[in-house]
Order: structure tokens, then sequence, then C-alpha cells
């Protein structure tokens, strides 16, 4: 007899559901720099039932005929469908905010794609809060970000994750654009070059973070896109909004 949660049955068990499980995939939605909204189809996944199968297995191992297990599999929905999109009315970029940086900075230019990419799909929904670090996460090596220069007082000095600042920054304008509640922004020690003194947002992993708030009475989706030398973030809501 195999005792539950044993290595022989946890290796059985990751056996099947390699072949069995699918991982849902979200709904997407990307906003160019005109503002034109491109709506990405999701897709359900599905997940092996445990401890439903090891019933059935035992029921099928003691059965005389009829011998054939119909494994018990649940679909699983992704976090948001288009049938979430439809819903929640998600139809129209309510502000947009482009800011460019040059690729040739190639170290700084991975870190705003792996922010950008990180900030992009979050769902603020009515009276919630983003933090952006949070959102975000950690600024390190394992997750992509790479050494690139960094303002420290006043100084660029190298740091892991420099260039995340233009990201924060895009999203703060956004909102600002959108008339949004700002709760938490940190400027820079001296002014930036991608955007008018004064609109910057910095960030410091673990310390200075921006957050915001989404006032409306409906969810809000938040677009941020690398094209080339453009970054584009977009605050997307209802129509009527």
């Amino acid at each position: 007899a195999v005792k539950i949660g044993s290595r022989l049955q946890e290796e059985f068990l990751g056996y099947i559901e390699r072949q069995v499980n699918v991982e849902p995939v979200n709904a997407d939605l990307l906003v160019d720099q005109e503002g034109k909204i491109r709506t990405i189809p999701g897709r359900s996944g599905r997940r092996l039932e445990r401890e439903e199968f090891f019933s059935a297995l035992s029921r099928v191992i003691l059965a005389e005929d009829n011998r054939c297990l119909e494994l018990p599999v649940k679909q699983v929905e992704p976090a948001l469908s288009g049938e979430k999109i439809k819903e929640w009315g998600l139809t129209r970029a309510l502000t947009y905010f482009s800011t460019r940086f040059n690729p040739q900075e190639e170290e700084r230019s991975q870190n705003i794609r792996t922010a950008a990419c990180a900030l992009h799909g979050a769902v603020v929904f009515p009276g919630q809060e983003l933090s952006f670090n949070r959102r975000v996460g950690p600024r390190v090596p394992e997750k992509g970000y790479r050494e690139a220069p960094i303002l420290y007082e006043g100084e660029l000095i190298p740091g892991t994750g420099g260039g995340v600042c233009q990201v924060s920054t895009a999203l703060y304008n956004a909102w600002l654009l959108a008339g949004f509640p700002v709760t938490k922004r940190f400027n820079h020690t001296v002014p930036v070059s991608y955007v008018e003194m004064g609109r910057d947002a910095a960030v410091v992993d673990g310390g200075q973070d921006l957050v915001v708030v989404n006032p409306l009475f409906t969810p809000v989706f938040i677009s941020a896109h690398v094209e080339a030398d453009l970054l584009t973030v977009a605050v997307v809501g209802k129509q009527e909004d």
C-alpha cells in the first residue's frame, strides 16, 4: 500500500499532472501610443483533482471489469477573462502617457522592459490602492534586472534596476491625467531628462514607493507596453468614465 503523502505517491501524481494540468492564460489589453486598444483573448486551464483521482483509482484497481479510469479534471478560469473584460467594460483608454528612452543603453532598456512587463496587467478595483513596489517586486538579477546608473543624492551611481523610475513616472503621469488620487509619491533629487520637472516619480526597492488609488465605481486595467524606444502606460476603463 502507498501511504498518502509518500514520495512514491508524489512522483506518480507529478507525472500524471504534467500530462494533464494546463495553466490558464489571462486575457490581455494592449494600448499603443495613439490610445488604441488591442484585446487578446485568454484561455481556460485544467487541473487534476488529486483526492478524487485516488478514490477513483482505488475503485478501478479493485473492480473486476470496466477498469477504465476517467480522470477527474477541473476547469480553471483565468484571473482576467474575456467575460470579465466585457463585464467590467474595459473598452476605453481613459488616459495614457508615453516616454522615450535610449535603446543603445542596453542594461537600462532591459530594466524598463522588465518593470513594464511586471506592471502590465494590474487590475485596480474600486477604492483599491496600487503600490508600484509591491506590484513590480524586488529589482534583483533573478528577475531579469541588470546594473545600470541610478540617481543617489544627486549623482549617478551603478545600481541594479536603473531605469525603473521611468516606468513609475509613466504610471504617475497617466494617473495624473486621469485626475485620480495619488497617495504616495517622491521626486528625484535632480531633474530627470525623460519628463518635465515636477512630473517624475522616484521609486526605490524596499523604500520610496508610488501609491495610487482607483476612485471609480468600476475596475481599471493598467497596460504597460514597450515598442522600440517608446514606453506607453495606459489606464483602461469603462467608456462612461
